[in-house]
């Protein structure tokens, strides 16, 4: 691949909108972002991007499907990107493990659905207890 073409293909991936491994994610990943502070060796900032995104980061990095290397415009061009294994090094060298956990209040939440529980835990607002 020689400098042009290589040129061609950046700017196919850098435009305004949403890449399209992005847009191929579930949740939606700022996988830009993340790659972008992954690239200056600043995990922290990465892991902040990506725990805004997922409910559980250390579970779900590690049995994610990967539906955004399926979509990376590199796959033709010696492979995708392995976004996996970047979410995987934020989490295991970005800052402190779990959130800071605030007790303000008690709310309990049944096994309905997992969006409650991401609520509560994005907010921070909560201390779970689980009931069946």
């Amino acid at each position: 691949m020689n400098q042009k073409e290589l040129r061609e293909q950046e700017n196919r991936c850098i435009q305004e909108q949403a890449p399209a491994c992005s847009a191929a994610c579930p949740v939606h990943v700022d996988v830009r972002g993340m790659t972008a502070a992954i690239a200056k060796g600043n995990f922290d900032d990465a892991q902040e991007l990506y725990r805004k995104s997922i409910p559980f980061p250390q579970i779900i990095s590690r049995i994610c499907d990967q539906p955004c290397q399926k979509t990376c415009l590199r796959k033709d061009l010696g492979g995708a990107i392995e976004i996996a294994a970047l979410e995987r090094a934020c989490l295991d060298f970005g800052g402190r493990d779990f959130p800071a956990v605030k007790q303000l209040a008690r709310k309990s939440v049944d096994r309905r659905g997992d969006h409650h529980c991401h609520q509560c835990l994005h907010r921070s607002r909560y201390v779970l207890a689980w009931t069946t």
